[in-house]
């Protein structure tokens, strides 16, 4: 009896240690889920911020070297939170200012942390920082930073003009690198990348170089790796790009036709009289003197035609000083970037200068949403294309297939504004109203 006695308390204690590991296990487990959790929620934080700020617009009183759609800032060096002024040109030592902390009170963020505790760590593309600026920045600028893939396949190519915009990285927990290296997270150390960012046989994220094959890798996890990654690609940012460039040309359009300061922008309509009512003319697409980045001379770019680019000159009125459709590159970023190159203006026939308040014969404008139903009332539509794809080569800037899609690209009254999933479509409309 007390031989069985002893078996079944064995036995209870086997199932009760058995029940502690299992609990135990648990235990971590779910504190592992925390923490990744925790992790990619600040991943995902960084990310919105960062492409939010690249669309938040305000020029104000600049010169010659404007705030514009796609603007990113320069990581931060001294681990304040805040932007350094400049992180550099392409070239030298420079590079190594294009990787430092997120700039989280710059962004409008809460000090933001990952799963370990650690602040998260960034890099900017060349041709999208702030400052110094790189020009020009507009549907066709490609990010310089290469990602590598656990076994070395290159997911983004700087050197093939597919580099990644901006990569966001938390570090997680400090551990001995490939390399040896001990990290220690100390204040001697605490804006040293290679004592948080780790490395593989591929590549080192502490080692980044700016438009070359030195870049980052996204690895799994083991003993001397466990960054963790979140990137910008240029389709992401270019969208949102377009969208900005679209409501901005549209927000002109409707000063021109309403006056300075008399435009209700949200409503897309007049505050009241005033203004010429009328549309101005386009420029021919095919008129080489609309493209560049430099200023358009009287002559150059003239009004002639109800679809094309943007016209520089030749209206009457003529551009309001202050407007950035002019073609001027002081205080003007769309000249400067090269936006007129990207985007394509429609003046529905009825709204042209022979017919205030859109009342003359031609009609208005189709324009088709992402389910293909069309809106038959616009005034004008405002087109900004997309990145050049497979089949375009925008070499000559002259065709028009070389930039819009679908029934973008055969000139007649009807538009679309966009595709939600398309590998042969990526056109932004933007209208009045």
């Amino acid at each position: 009896m007390r031989q069985s006695g002893a078996v079944l308390m064995a036995l209870l204690m086997l199932i009760s240690l058995l029940a502690g590991s299992s609990l135990l296990a648990q235990t971590v487990q779910q504190a592992r889920l925390y923490q990744q959790h925790k992790t990619r929620s600040a991943l995902a934080a960084a990310q919105q911020a960062l492409l939010s700020y690249a669309v938040d617009l305000s020029p104000g009183s600049c010169t010659g070297n404007c705030p514009r759609p796609g603007d990113l800032p320069c990581p931060d060096l001294d681990d304040d939170g805040i932007a350094e002024l400049s992180c550099g040109n392409a070239a030298g030592s420079q590079q190594s200012r294009r990787l430092g902390r997120l700039p989280w009170r710059t962004l409008g963020l809460d000090d933001l942390r990952d799963g370990s505790g650690e602040r998260l760590w960034y890099a900017v593309s060349n041709r999208y920082k702030n400052s110094t600026r790189a020009f020009p920045l507009n549907a066709d600028t490609a990010g310089t930073i290469t990602l590598y893939q656990q076994h070395g396949y290159r997911l983004h190519d700087a050197n093939n003009a597919q580099g990644l915009v901006a990569v966001i990285l938390a570090p997680g927990a400090a551990l001995q690198r490939m390399d040896g290296l001990q990290q220690q997270r100390d204040s001697l150390h605490s804006n040293d990348p290679s004592h948080y960012l780790d490395s593989n046989s591929h590549d080192d994220n502490a080692g980044f170089v700016d438009g070359s094959s030195d870049g980052f890798v996204l690895a799994e996890l083991s003993s001397h790796f466990n960054d963790a990654l979140a990137v910008i690609t240029q389709p992401q940012i270019q969208q949102r790009m377009q969208q900005r460039v679209g409501m901005e040309v549209s927000r002109a359009l409707l000063d021109y036709f309403c006056g300075v300061g008399n435009s209700d922008h949200v409503a897309s309509t007049c505050l009241g009289p005033g203004g010429v009512r009328y549309l101005p003319d386009a420029a021919a697409f095919n008129d080489s003197s609309c493209t560049g980045t430099g200023s358009l001379a009287a002559g150059l770019c003239l009004a002639v035609t109800d679809q094309g680019r943007i016209a520089a000159h030749g209206l009457s009125p003529a551009w309001d000083s202050s407007s950035l459709l002019r073609g001027s590159t002081v205080n003007n970023w769309f000249q400067q970037n090269g936006w007129r190159n990207q985007v394509y203006y429609a003046r529905a026939p009825a709204c042209g200068a022979s017919s205030p308040d859109c009342t003359g014969s031609g009609g208005l404008l189709n324009l088709s949403n992402a389910s293909r139903l069309p809106q038959h009332n616009k005034m004008a539509v405002v087109i900004a294309a997309g990145p050049a794809l497979l089949n375009q080569s925008r070499a000559s800037m002259l065709s028009l297939n070389a930039y819009l899609e679908g029934e973008n690209a055969l000139p007649d009254q009807h538009f679309e504004r966009r595709r939600l999933s398309a590998s042969d479509f990526n056109d932004l409309a933007t209208s009045l109203p």
